[in-house]
């Protein structure tokens, strides 16, 4: 038995149809509430259609497809009770005001990534395609949204059809039925609507009278149920909003946070043609491309949120357009157990949810090129009490065979049309433009259960057009139904899709002519399986075809995802509190360095997801707080007035309460709202303890002059601390120790510290009446001194002119002081060393001079004594005979000049007066002490020379 569960789906027409919800319980199923539908079944239609007899309705229950755009009732006050998906909208809520160029400006989107996911064969479920959209809505954008304002969501490509639109080919369909409402802490405040053509896309397709060079195209809806399909779609969504949020907003309490929304918006595949569905969406879709390689493209701009456009990221195949291409056509004739597009079993959201379309059913056959002039003879089984049988119309097959059949092409027929508008190198579709033949049908009545199709062509075919995976392309020729609504409804136990595929049985020929998946109705299922249909073709005499056929229970998951959203704020409550520092006259209070002290400023933060009273929480207090300590003030409490301000006294003196406080700002439990709390704390000055630091110098014994003593305050117990000036000039003295009290020379208590900086002066003490006294003690500092002094004996040998004769005698001692100076007076203690002695100094004898001084006598100085200068007269002396005049111009003779001073010739000479410079160093110093004078023996030698005449012999010679 052949199985055609993959029969390429037709284009619809409208009949009744009924919806059903069932739970497969006992050997009956349970009907709990019965939905009448307006749907689509096969545009093959049967000479008689009665309405379906049985049919039961439960009350408030069935909804027709016209009211379907009826007002949604806000039944459910919360989001998880609220129905997954919404029917309809509500009349209130109609789209009046595009806010998309609000998008990028206050409005911002934080989140629109791409994903996709294939389908499941076994669920049923398709590819699908989901953007995840955050928008950030500001608070003062929410305060402005008005009853109808909306965001257009597309994701797709955009392109022009023939006639000029301008359209955006979504990937994949929409849920008609996916309203999703927006719920925020109860209340809707908006939906999620589809908008634009939800399952089907503006196509350009060859009008009447196309030829290849004038195609006149006209645009129709393509519904994604013919095998050259894009899977897409013309639908979108919108973001719409009430005013529900504006006046929440604005009315509640405590200050909003921006609006987050949050959606996964889904499209899914649409495809009819078999196992295409369980593509991706992007998968599905195929772009031409005329004169190129097959490739990619990735769209640069395809998903637009309001007035901002983005990149999805998805990657989309291109295939290249061969000149001429032969159009695939059905190579056998073959008859099919099912036809037509409405499976018995059509499953709804994967639930337990059945719809039960018009139980029609329809079998027939897939032709070849049988000629111009063949027969269809068809045998049906004959009516019964379970199931009516009935043969289609002859215009309904003509219908069928005049939009499939496929003449022969001998010049190029493909088109390329819909090209995108932001790639102009790409198309989204192509169709074969040629004219077709004409057929032709007529039916002829054999009898109740046999009729005749003759079936003619005006014209040479190719055969008819495969639009289906297994190549076939089936046409109906007979209908069939139980006259029990839900008698094809699936059998005990089958609660679900999944359940509902695995119980498929397929027939074996002959005997067993009914395949497929359980029915409940077991008479049905008996009658059907044992009376199958007959089809004969006949062209030109010769039988072609000719064989028995059974029947098929199609089955079909009717899901469509459902997308979602999440609408969410935050509420923020503020309860403040602030602490004032003030004196006791009310005044800001300062520290001791005339700082003021800043007040203290906390905030509790509360926080809320509906903003109504009761509803924040938070997880603070205020709690007790440490105060700040002022030297010398004690603080307390402040008493506040009904005002709230700081209660004063008569006298002008702040009011507190209680004792003395180290801590403020603890608050008892409260809720928001609550008023902001206000606190005083009043600082009192405590009584004062003085302490008194003084300078002592202990080597004068009296305190320092210039150095005044220090007095600090504070309180008892705390500490004393003395700080010493900068001008307290202190480097001249050591320090020697402090000292408690104030007579310096008490030295019983002495604080520790080897510098006056290290010293701990204790705390104030507790009787006010009595100043603490501490005397720091110090010494001179001295440093060592050392001096040299020399003192100089000089003797000049001058004669009565004061011309010297001889160079200055001199001779000198030394003497050391060692010893220290004190830095603050500047006194030295010092020694000298001991004094010293000049020893005597015989005068040197000068020929023809006497000196007046003949010895220099010895004298003794010390450190204090000045240079000693001495001068020694030499006077001429007579001799006892007088001298011979020298003569004029005759140099004198060796000898004859005299001696110096220190010669030993013994003899006088005449001395001629010298300038002390040139001789200095030349002539022999006197000889000191008591030894011969070597001058004295030769003046004698001389004189006596002089008496025997030796003197003039030798003057006589020269």
């Amino acid at each position: 038995m052949m199985v055609s569960c993959n029969n390429h789906q037709r284009i619809l027409a409208r009949q009744p149809r009924y919806g059903l919800r069932k739970l497969g319980v006992g050997v009956a199923s349970v009907l709990l509430s019965t939905s009448f539908w307006l749907g689509m079944t096969s545009n093959v239609r049967a000479d008689t259609n009665p309405t379906p007899a049985g049919t039961q309705a439960n009350s408030g229950v069935g909804v027709p497809a016209s009211d379907q755009q009826q007002p949604l009732t806000n039944a459910a006050s919360n989001p998880a009770a609220a129905p997954a998906a919404a029917t309809s909208t509500s009349k209130s809520l109609t789209p009046t005001r595009a806010i998309d160029d609000q998008v990028g400006q206050g409005i911002t989107v934080t989140n629109h990534t791409i994903t996709e996911t294939a389908g499941d064969k076994d669920t049923g479920n398709p590819g699908t395609v989901t953007l995840h959209l955050g928008l950030t809505v500001p608070a003062v954008e929410v305060i402005q949204l008005q009853n109808g304002d909306y965001i257009n969501v597309k994701l797709g490509l955009p392109y022009t059809t023939a006639d000029g639109q301008q359209e955006v080919f979504s990937y994949g369909a929409i849920n008609g039925n996916s309203q999703v409402p927006l719920w925020y802490e109860g209340h809707i405040v908006g939906y999620i609507l589809p908008a634009g053509n939800l399952a089907s896309y503006q196509q350009s397709v060859p009008g009447a009278g196309a030829t290849v060079n004038d195609p006149h195209w006209q645009v129709v809806a393509n519904s994604n149920d013919n095998a050259l399909a894009n899977a897409g779609s013309n639908g979108y969504y919108q973001i719409i909003f009430n005013s529900f949020l504006s006046s929440y907003f604005r009315n509640n309490q405590g200050t909003p946070n921006a609006l987050t929304f949050n959606a996964d918006l889904v499209w899914y595949n649409p495809s009819s043609n078999g196992d295409k569905k369980l593509l991706p969406p992007s998968q599905a879709l195929v772009l031409y491309a005329p004169g190129t390689s097959a490739g990619s493209y990735t769209p640069g701009a395809d998903l637009q949120i309001g007035d901002q456009h983005y990149a999805s990221g998805l990657h989309l195949q291109v295939v290249k357009d061969a000149s001429t291409e032969t159009i695939p056509v059905a190579t056998k004739i073959v008859s099919s157990d099912h036809t037509g597009s409405v499976p018995a079993h059509t499953w709804v959201n994967g639930q337990e949810y059945l719809k039960l379309v018009d139980p029609t059913q329809g079998v027939g056959i897939s032709l070849a090129d049988v000629g111009s002039d063949f027969t269809i003879t068809v045998t049906k089984p004959a009516s019964t009490g379970e199931v009516e049988t009935n043969f289609v119309s002859a215009a309904d097959l003509q219908r069928e065979l005049q939009e499939i059949i496929v003449p022969v092409i001998s010049s190029d027929s493909i088109k390329l049309n819909d090209q995108l508008t932001d790639s102009g190198a790409f198309y989204l579709t192509k169709q074969y433009v040629y004219q077709k033949p004409l057929v032709k049908v007529e039916r002829t009545d054999n009898g109740a259960d046999e009729a005749t199709y003759h079936v003619t062509v005006s014209g040479d075919y190719a055969g008819f057009r495969s639009t289906n995976s297994d190549g076939s392309s089936p046409v109906t020729l007979l209908t069939w139904k139980p006259t029990d609504p839900v008698a094809l409804m699936p059998g005990d136990g089958i609660r679900n899709y999944k359940q509902d595929r695995q119980a498929a049985s397929y027939g074996d020929q002959p005997g067993n002519w009914l395949g497929g998946y359980s029915i409940q109705s077991a008479a049905v299922r008996e009658y059907m399986d044992s009376h199958p249909w007959h089809a004969k073709v006949v062209s030109q005499g010769q039988t072609k075809y000719d064989a028995d056929w059974g029947y098929w229970i199609d089955i079909k998951n009717d899901l469509k995802p459902v997308s979602r959203a999440y609408v969410d704020s935050t509420y923020y409550g503020f309860v403040n509190q602030v602490i004032h520092f003030v004196n006791e006259q009310g005044q800001p209070m300062t520290q001791p360095s005339g700082e003021g002290i800043p007040d203290v400023k906390r905030q509790v933060v509360f926080t809320s997801k509906t903003g109504k009273a009761g509803s924040y929480h938070t997880d603070e207090q205020f709690n007790a707080l440490n105060l700040p300590v002022v030297d010398g003030y004690t603080a307390y409490q402040g008493v506040q007035s009904a005002d709230g301000q700081l209660a004063m006294t008569a006298d002008g003196q702040a009011q507190t309460t209680g004792a003395a406080i180290r801590q403020a700002g603890q608050e008892a439990p409260f809720d928001f709202p609550h008023a902001d709390f206000i606190e005083y704390v009043v600082c009192k000055p405590v009584a004062q303890e003085n302490a008194h630091l003084r300078f002592y110098d202990d080597t004068d014994q009296r305190f320092i002059p210039g150095l005044s003593d220090l007095s600090v305050s504070g309180r008892s117990d705390k500490p004393i601390v003395f700080t010493i000036p900068t001008n307290y000039d202190l480097s001249n003295y050591d320090y020697a120790g402090t000292y408690v009290g104030n007579d310096p020379a008490n030295k019983d208590q002495w604080l520790n510290g080897l510098v006056l900086s290290e010293v701990s002066f204790g705390n104030f003490d507790t009787a006010p009446a009595d100043d603490q006294y501490f005397i720091a003690h110090f010494t001179h500092r001295t440093v060592p001194v050392s001096e040299q002094k020399t003192v100089t004996e000089t003797i000049h040998y001058v004669d009565a002119a004061g011309h010297h004769l001889l160079p200055d005698y001199q001779s000198q001692v030394s003497f050391t002081q060692t010893g220290k100076r004190d830095l603050v007076t500047g006194a030295v203690t010092a020694t000298w060393s001991g004094p010293q002695t000049f020893p005597a100094v015989v005068s040197p004898a000068i020929s023809g001079y006497r000196p007046d001084i003949a010895e220099v006598v010895a004298f003794t100085v010390n450190h204090a004594s000045s240079n000693v200068e001495r001068t020694v007269v030499y006077r001429p002396v007579t001799s006892p005979m007088a001298p011979r005049p020298e003569q004029p111009g005759q140099p004198a003779q060796p000898g004859e000049g005299g001696a110096q001073p220190g010669t030993r010739t013994g003899l006088p000479v005449a001395v001629t007066p010298v300038d002390n410079d040139e001789v200095a160093g030349s002539q022999q110093l006197p000889q000191t002490g008591r030894s011969e004078n070597p001058g004295l023996i030769a003046l004698g030698l001389a004189v006596l020379a002089a008496s025997f005449g030796l003197a003039g012999t030798r003057r006589k010679n020269n």
